[in-house]
Formats: C-alpha cells, structure tokens, sequence
C-alpha cells in the first residue's frame, strides 16, 4: 500500500494485481488431470504426477517421529509469494490448527518437494526462493529422476545452503529445530525403475 497525502491510503498496482490474483485463485476450479498451485505471481497448473512421484509423499506421511507429524499436499501461505502447495510439511503436533486451510509458514518446521521433470524450475528456483523468504527452517528435495535426495537449511541472508545428499535407500537424516528425524527411503523408486 502506499500513503498517499493526508494519511489515505491508495493500493499500488503491485497491490491490486496480487489482489486479482487471490480473488481469482479462490474460485479458480482446476480440470479434472492437472493439480494447480498459486505462486510466484501466477496460478501454476501441472500434470498429476505419477504414482512413483507419489511413493516417498506416502512414505513420509506414514512415518512415526516424537515430537513431530508429516503432512502431505499441503497449501502453506508465504503472504505476498502466495500460496505454494508442498509435497510434504513437517510440524509439531502442537503447532497444528485442524482448522486451517493453508498452514501459516512460521508454523512449519520443513518442507519436501518431489521433482517431477515439469517441476524442476519451480521446485530447486521459485519454491526455494519462496521457502526461504518464509524462512522454513529446512528444505528437502527428493528426484525421483536421478534417485537422490538433498537436504538443504536455511542460512545467512535467507537462503539455502546445502548440508547433506543420499541415494534411495540411504537413510536421510533431517536436522529440524525440534530435533533431527531420520526418513527412512528404502521404498523409494527413481523413475528409471519402471
């Protein structure tokens, strides 16, 4: 918003278009075949991923940690960057509100995204940079592609840095601020095995 003389306030063309923006992402209705998402400035509509990319979503979910719940395909809101819709979201139990429809990022310990090969850009550049803005303290990318996974946390200057990497069926040891979780990958499959 900008003030404008004698303390009005008037909305920037940023502003009304972002409005735009939201009024059209909450009646948008997405076809039947494609999963859509509302970030980086635009309503993203892809192909609905294949079983496979689905496999380490399940297995996360599925999981037992104290102290902390996996939750897949969840909407996160990262205010002005949108309302991107993670693979998996790690929380506290007692950070979780039932009631929401988009988890608020400050609630979230990390955030998972399986790569799907129309998904690369978005997932290791837009959601990234979005993810780190939010300041989501952990950033785990699985590809299904190449078989590995990454683990990213955030630094200086609101950015990623990467602090460990494995292959499918290595275990993968996430350093969240509740306490570290190890994710077990042996069900996981890189597309190259079907």
């Amino acid at each position: 918003m900008v003030m404008r003389k004698h303390g009005a306030m008037s909305p920037t063309d940023e502003d009304c278009e972002r409005g735009r923006l939201e009024a059209a992402w909450e009646s948008f209705e997405c076809p039947d075949g494609l999963v859509a998402q509302c970030f980086g400035g635009a309503i993203v509509m892809e192909v609905h991923p294949r079983t496979l990319h689905d496999l380490p979503i399940r297995t996360m979910v599925r999981q037992a940690w104290p102290r902390l719940e996996a939750w897949g395909e969840c909407g996160l809101d990262c205010g002005a960057d949108g309302k991107p819709r993670a693979d998996v979201v790690f929380a506290r139990p007692d950070d979780i509100d039932l009631a929401w429809e988009d988890w608020p990022a400050g609630a979230v310990q990390g955030v998972c995204e399986v790569i799907s090969p129309s998904s690369k850009n978005h997932d290791r550049r837009i959601k990234a940079e979005i993810y780190a803005r939010a300041r989501i303290p952990v950033y785990l990318i699985v590809d299904p592609t190449q078989g590995l996974w990454e683990i990213f946390t955030l630094g200086p200057a609101d950015a990623y840095q990467l602090v460990g990497k494995g292959g499918f069926g290595e275990p993968c040891e996430l350093p969240l601020p509740a306490g570290a979780v190890v994710v077990d990958t042996t069900a996981w499959r890189p597309y190259s095995s079907t």
